[in-house]
């Protein structure tokens, strides 16, 4: 199984991995076309221009030493059970933690942040953050950063962003419960898609079942949401509801049309 990372690189997702030294190259060349190309303000090129040397010298310095695979997959796996005070310990042993990130496979990237992101841990997200964690967008969602989530609007494909295992950002707000409402209905309006799937075949709408959110199950019915979608071990949102005894929800369910 691939390993976690240390800083120094990135992988397409945005996640920290191990990457190669670059070589020396006439960096000044590659930039000004890469400005030409994108029509880069003068002076921003300007500015970036100066920068040069010191990118060079950033990338020829010697790489950190790689983390340890278990240590990483350990600090991740934590962060999904909620346990902070063991991470605490891990901390102060491989401070560089706080960034790694675990590849599950096929690409599935996770770090510390977005395990706690994802599984609506406000706890264990804050306490990230507070020890240098890097915030990211899903974890914005959670928390209900609205701030944060708007800007990041601004970019293409926005509202269709996904996290680890697949998990679109309009779960990862579902994940926040009462916080994350206001992200929820910002996403909407973005366009977000309420049937968009998690690699486990999870919906939106089963997140909403399952942890008793009415009204944004509610919610995402009005806009469409699919009642009897299954994930991938055949569970649909009503079975989901009765297993965790929110009758209310399975009533709403029921009479948007769904069943076993």
């Amino acid at each position: 199984m691939a390993a976690g990372s240390v800083p120094g690189g990135g992988d397409p997702e945005g996640r920290e991995v191990h990457g190669a030294s670059g070589e020396e190259v006439n960096i000044r060349d590659e930039m000004a076309a890469a400005a030409s190309n994108r029509g880069m303000h003068r002076r921003s090129f300007g500015l970036t221009l100066l920068a040069a040397p010191a990118m060079v010298r950033a990338q020829s310095a010697p790489r950190p030493a790689r983390l340890d695979d278990g240590l990483v997959l350990e600090f991740v796996t934590k962060a999904h059970q909620r346990k902070i005070e063991p991470m605490k310990e891990l901390i102060a042993r491989q401070p560089a933690l706080l960034n790694a990130s675990w590849d599950w496979g096929g690409g599935d990237w996770e770090n510390a942040l977005e395990a706690a992101a994802h599984t609506g841990s406000r706890e264990m997200a804050l306490f990230l953050l507070e020890q240098g964690a890097r915030l990211n967008l899903f974890a914005a969602a959670m928390l209900g950063d609205l701030e944060t989530v708007r800007a990041g609007a601004r970019q293409p494909g926005f509202a269709a962003t996904r996290g680890a295992h697949g998990i679109p950002l309009l779960s990862h707000a579902i994940a926040g419960a009462e916080a994350g409402r206001p992200v929820i209905a910002f996403l909407l309006e973005k366009g977000a898609d309420v049937n968009a799937r998690h690699l486990n075949g999870m919906t939106p709408l089963m997140m909403a079942a399952q942890t008793g959110q009415r009204d944004t199950l509610r919610l995402l019915l009005a806009k469409g949401a699919e009642p009897n979608a299954r994930a991938e071990n055949g569970k649909t949102a009503l079975r989901l509801s009765l297993d965790a005894n929110h009758q209310e929800i399975a009533q709403d369910l029921r009479e948007a049309g769904a069943s076993f």
